[in-house]
């Protein structure tokens, strides 16, 4: 069976075996494909890798951060984006977001007076095990 006349057949209703099975194998290559996807990294994505890599080690030898912390600090030791800009504290900010959803940092809110409430950042404990 084709894309259209499977298309065809659902848009007048007609939903039998051969329809199902169409959609079926169609789903299963979409799954494939994103699969595929997901286990690629990105160029984006490796060439922010080392400043990922200098944001555990700071996290490490300092402990927990926030984002405007990190970039200050990040900065004064002259680390810089792939782009060879100065880190700024939304970049520090997204890195550490992206860390944090891979299980490499862990986030918690703190109140810092005068400032309000804030994320400070800290390495997850399971990546020192690994």
């Amino acid at each position: 069976m084709t894309n259209r006349e499977f298309f065809v057949n659902v848009s007048k209703n007609i939903v039998g075996e051969a329809e199902v099975a169409h959609a079926l194998e169609q789903i299963a290559k979409l799954d494939a494909t994103n699969a595929k996807r997901a286990e690629q990294q990105s160029a984006k994505s490796k060439a922010n890798e080392p400043l990922k890599i200098a944001i555990l080690n700071l996290l490490t030898e300092n402990g927990g951060m926030t984002s405007p912390d990190i970039a200050d600090a990040l900065n004064k030791q002259g680390v810089t984006t792939a782009d060879g800009e100065e880190v700024s504290t939304s970049k520090a900010s997204s890195m550490c977001r992206q860390m944090v959803e891979d299980g490499r940092l862990t986030v918690t809110e703190i109140k810092i007076p005068k400032k309000g409430k804030m994320k400070q950042y800290t390495v997850t404990t399971t990546v020192g095990a690994e």
